[in-house]
């Protein structure tokens, strides 16, 4: 859908019974004085007079008068006017829109067809349960058929129920795929987006607002603060566990388990001492000294990306650490 910049043809009027209600006044107002003087200027043996006098009065009057007969629209806009029966008159761009001379111009008439902006951001939920943020552009602007219905309605509530449009239409849709799908498919998430705004949406915002939506860009959509915080725990857990694993097993295997869940079952069968395990944390975290754990110096949930099996001999070795220094 393109952007639309205001042009008469958009809007429908009676042009023809105001074109013919010109001419037709432009004739009697050039002609009747001419006749008026020339009748004058026989009685007066001056048959001249008609032309001489009449003609320029006509022009004259025209001249005056005239601005009663036409507006003129100037810029990317729309005019509105109220007829002789109190309905809207709509008016386009140009030098020279003709009118009847009780079509009033309306102050509060003058309506830009220049897009308006709406910033949207919504956090909505994917399928594996992680929340994105989608950051979007969307634009609206009068659809210039409907303009009675933007000239009535409460322009206010447009950018809300815009919002709350979109809102429901992603969580419908991005609840279908992963975060991961969703965060590198944006231009397809886009071009659903826009069909939805643009197809599905498209007579319902025109006769509710009087309005087309041409502009639908999703900036981003990206991780929620709080989301991605936790993966950068995790990250940040995992690489603590790999470090560990490396001082205390290096490159052992034994039973499906190495690194720190390897580690974490020999801590619990008394292969490596308490002593020795906490010096390794000590060292992974750079940090020297007895330190005194609590729950809060892991993201327990970052085990989640390890084996069942070696989550479970990591849980037991974190659980019998923690447990001993606090």
């Amino acid at each position: 859908m393109n952007t639309l910049q205001a042009r008469d043809e958009y809007v429908t009027r009676d042009r023809k019974g105001r074109a013919a209600f010109f001419f037709s006044a432009t004739g009697i107002i050039l002609v009747l004085p001419t006749i008026i003087f020339s009748l004058i200027g026989l009685k007066m043996s001056w048959p001249q007079l008609g032309w001489l006098l009449g003609l320029p009065a006509g022009v004259g009057l025209w001249f005056y008068l005239v601005p009663e007969m036409h507006f003129r629209v100037s810029g990317n806009k729309y005019l509105l006017a109220t007829g002789g029966n109190g309905e809207n008159i709509p008016f386009g761009p140009g030098f020279f829109r003709f009118r009847y001379p009780w079509d009033k111009p309306r102050e509060d008439g003058n309506y830009s067809a220049d897009v308006i902006d709406i910033d949207a951001k919504e956090t909505v939920a994917c399928s594996d349960g992680i929340s994105v943020d989608v950051v979007m552009q969307i634009g609206y602007q009068i659809a210039p058929s409907y303009l009675d219905t933007y000239d009535a309605i409460n322009r206010t509530s447009i950018g809300p129920f815009i919002n709350a449009k979109v809102r429901a239409w992603l969580s419908q849709h991005l609840v279908q795929m992963t975060s991961d799908t969703a965060r590198t498919n944006i231009s397809n998430v886009e071009t659903e987006a826009r069909r939805h705004l643009q197809g599905t949406l498209l007579d319902e915002l025109a006769k509710k607002f009087g309005i087309r939506v041409p502009v639908v860009n999703i900036q981003s959509i990206d991780l929620t603060p709080q989301v991605q915080k936790a993966r950068d725990a995790g990250a940040e857990t995992r690489a603590l566990l790999d470090a560990v694993g490396r001082a205390l097993v290096g490159d052992q295997e034994e039973n499906g388990l190495f690194g720190f869940a390897l580690a974490s079952q020999r801590l619990a069968e008394g292969k490596i001492t308490q002593a020795a395990f906490n010096a390794a944390l000590n060292t992974a975290r750079g940090q020297g000294g007895d330190i005194k754990y609590t729950v809060q110096d892991f993201n327990i949930n970052g085990l989640g990306d390890l084996s069942p099996e070696a989550a479970a001999a990591a849980a037991a070795a974190f659980k019998a650490t923690l447990g001993k220094n606090k």
